[in-house]
């Protein structure tokens, strides 16, 4: 018998038999899809402590209201009234807007600079219009 060839774990000899292989698995192959490595992935409480302190203590975390003041300063008084900002995670704003003209017109036209103003006072990086 000579040196097999490997097709879809099927063997084809030289001589033009076949011959069925087994794909059981031994230990070789594709790493599964989240294997992290043999190290424990658990992290000792004592080095979470101060990240989690710093997180709570991190000046450019501000509150709800402060946003939402500085977004009605930057928007300005006739503006004000036809929106509404409405969620603050993760440095989001999400902002609700009465009509959809006034959706198109903050989306489209001042998004960038309305952002680049909040950017400048307060740590936005992002904000999402909703029309409502």
């Amino acid at each position: 018998m000579s040196a097999p060839f490997f097709f879809n774990g099927v063997y084809r000899t030289i001589e033009g038999g076949w011959e069925v292989h087994s794909l059981k698995y031994k230990g070789r192959g594709r790493t599964p899809r989240y294997f992290d490595g043999v190290e424990p992935t658990g992290r000792q409480i004592r080095d979470l402590i101060p990240e989690f302190l710093r997180e709570m203590s991190c000046p450019e975390q501000e509150s709800w209201k402060e946003v939402v003041r500085i977004w009605m300063e930057i928007i300005g008084e006739d503006l004000a009234p036809l929106t509404e900002p409405v969620k603050w995670v993760d440095r989001v704003l999400t902002i609700k807007v009465k009509s959809a003209t006034l959706y198109s017109l903050l989306r489209v036209h001042e998004g960038r600079r309305l952002l680049a103003q909040m950017k400048q006072r307060c740590s936005v990086q992002k904000l999402v219009f909703w029309a409502g």
